[in-house]
């Protein structure tokens, strides 16, 4: 599958591929089970190194009016939540966004 054809599930997929194909980085995209979800049963499953594959985590400052971020990062690197998310989006507490939260967001 080439970036020209990727699947469009849904608008979040058509927003995030817009956005990859806008800034020119190149990519492939795969449909994947549902039951892989879990990075590290995605990269046996699929033979992708750790090192090639991506997670999306989306976290929450604590303070009203309630500010959210998408964290992106290599599936083989640690987010830095309490130090480096926390001053990069200027707020006093973060947590990461609940279940419910990230659905709300994200509609997965």
């Amino acid at each position: 599958m080439t970036p020209a054809d990727p699947p469009l599930i849904d608008d979040t997929s058509a927003a995030v591929l817009a956005a990859l194909q806008g800034l020119g980085v190149a990519f492939e995209t795969l449909e994947c089970d549902p039951a892989l979800a879990d990075t590290a049963d995605f990269c046996r499953h699929y033979d992708v190194p750790l090192a090639n594959s991506a997670n999306v985590i989306v976290v929450a400052g604590k303070s009203e009016p309630r500010q959210y971020a998408a964290c992106v990062l290599l599936a083989d690197t640690r987010l830095d939540v309490n130090k480096r998310v926390r001053k990069t989006m200027g707020v006093r507490r973060i947590s990461f966004a609940s279940a419910e939260e990230t659905r709300m967001l994200t509609g997965m």
